[in-house]
């Protein structure tokens, strides 16, 4: 990574520094990582109580990705710099208390719902499979009586 500027590297262009160390498996993690949590975001705005908290959620997920997807697009040259951190993973103080703002926020939110009928509708009317779904609501009944 000769183009990285050196007073950036554990800023704006955390993201160049991880593949550079981890190779292509580690810049695939975190890409899969934030995918991941851009899914179970857009699931808790989704099963929301009320409109605010849909509202509330949605623009919290879609904040963070947002953010993810300008510092990705900075780090591999598609975007001029911007001065956006990669969220939970640069070095920016502020920016980081308020990802993790969000984040409580979120986990408030995805707190106040039925997660465990939601399971059941998505495996319901999404499963090709009847034994799958057998053993999968088996498996969540169990996970509910251990919590």
């Amino acid at each position: 990574v000769f183009w990285v500027p050196t007073f950036y590297p554990m800023t704006d262009f955390i993201f160049a520094i991880i593949v550079e160390e981890l190779g292509f498996i580690g810049g695939v993690f975190i890409i899969v990582l934030f995918i991941l949590l851009f899914y179970y975001g857009i699931l808790i705005a989704i099963k929301a109580k009320s409109l605010f908290q849909t509202y509330l959620a949605s623009g919290i997920i879609l904040s963070i990705f947002i953010q993810f997807f300008i510092n990705i697009g900075v780090v591999i040259g598609l975007l001029p710099v911007t001065g956006v951190t990669l969220p939970f993973l640069s070095y920016g103080g502020s920016s980081l208390i308020m990802n993790f703002i969000m984040m409580g926020i979120l986990a408030n939110i995805s707190k106040s719902e039925d997660w465990k009928n939601f399971w059941y509708f998505i495996l319901r009317y999404c499963s090709n499979s009847l034994k799958l779904y057998y053993y999968v609501i088996i498996f969540l009944r169990r996970c509910y009586k251990c919590i």
